[in-house]
């Protein structure tokens, strides 16, 4: 694979990432096995049965309104269609109920701390943005770590831009802040020339490339704003347990501008936490990579990420596109 940089890079620290199969099986080791506890157990029930019996009183309810005269077709359509979107609704009422109880409850788990020993790479995938934006957003962040956790984080800017004149813009905006002081906060920039399987494809190239130097990736988009105080809060309860393997954090809308953006940022604010609340404890100690604001094991990552290139022709053949999940 070919690279484009104008600064100097790590050294490299090769890591495999073997491909996985679509229907190939793994077993994995007792410690890797999910464990199921009972609060688990008891929170996916509480969600399924709430979602079916909201859904089936929602639907009777239609039904009822409806079967006063003679169904149509065009009725029993809307009736299905009806049935389908009050599902969905169900469910979000159903996990928000379940986060509220979390956030209630006095039982909730102590969070494990400990301090990381070595540091932890913050990536950020590019393609065709505006590098003034993600510039901006980077020196705000080095800036609350150098003042807080100088010496735990390294930026790793990864570009997959194809268009000449945006890989001009970015240089221009990227090499003035570009550094390797690793007492501080170093920051790297590193461009594909082939930009294979997208942003899939950018992020193993990184893994596979630099990804044995580094416990811990934090995987961010172009867009993307943390404090160094999340971020280290990330860092160190990954430290602390050493079987965990991502922690997904809820990414909120700031900076809205239209009308119906900060409509979208303030129903984000109020009920984003209760919702996540309800996720987390259904999902219990198994969940999935929504693609960026997460932090991730590196090694965990190379071992069961290989994404599989499908048989058979595109759309449905090939590399998978999915960067968020599978």
């Amino acid at each position: 694979m070919k690279h484009s940089t104008g600064y100097a890079l790590p050294k490299d620290a090769v890591l495999e990432m073997p491909r996985h199969g679509v229907n190939e099986q793994r077993k994995n080791s007792k410690k890797q096995q999910q464990r199921f506890f009972i609060t688990t157990v008891l929170s996916r029930l509480f969600v399924l049965l709430s979602t079916v019996g909201l859904s089936a009183y929602g639907a009777k309810e239609m039904y009822e309104v409806l079967s006063t005269n003679h169904i149509t077709w065009l009725q029993w359509l809307f009736l299905g269609l009806f049935c389908i979107n009050f599902t969905w609704i169900s469910f979000a009422f159903s996990q928000a109920t379940l986060g509220l109880l979390f956030k209630l409850s006095p039982f909730r788990k102590k969070r494990l701390e400990a301090e990381p020993d070595g540091v932890t790479a913050i990536l950020l995938p590019v393609y065709n943005e505006d590098p003034m934006r993600i510039r901006a957003s980077i020196e705000a962040m080095q800036e609350d770590l150098l003042e807080n956790a100088p010496g735990k984080f390294a930026f790793f800017i990864l570009s997959d831009t194809n268009r000449a004149e945006n890989s001009i813009r970015e240089k221009q905006a990227f090499h003035p802040i570009l550094n390797n002081d690793q007492t501080g906060c170093p920051i790297y920039y590193r461009r594909r020339f082939n930009n294979a399987e997208r942003k899939a494809g950018n992020v193993s190239d990184w893994v596979t490339r630099f990804g044995a130097e580094y416990e811990c990736m934090i995987v961010l988009d172009a867009d993307s704003l943390m404090s160094a105080e999340c971020l280290m809060s990330m860092a160190r309860r990954m430290a602390a347990e050493p079987t965990l393997g991502l922690i997904q954090t809820l990414p909120t809308i700031i900076r809205a501008d239209t009308l119906y953006s900060r409509i979208q940022q303030f129903a984000n604010q109020c009920f984003g936490p209760i919702y996540a609340a309800g996720l987390t404890t259904w999902h219990g100690n198994a969940s999935n990579f929504w693609g960026h604001n997460a932090i991730i094991r590196t090694r965990a990552f190379a071992e069961a990420c290989g994404l599989p290139i499908l048989p058979g022709k595109a759309p449905f053949g090939g590399h998978v596109m999915s960067h968020d999940f599978i």
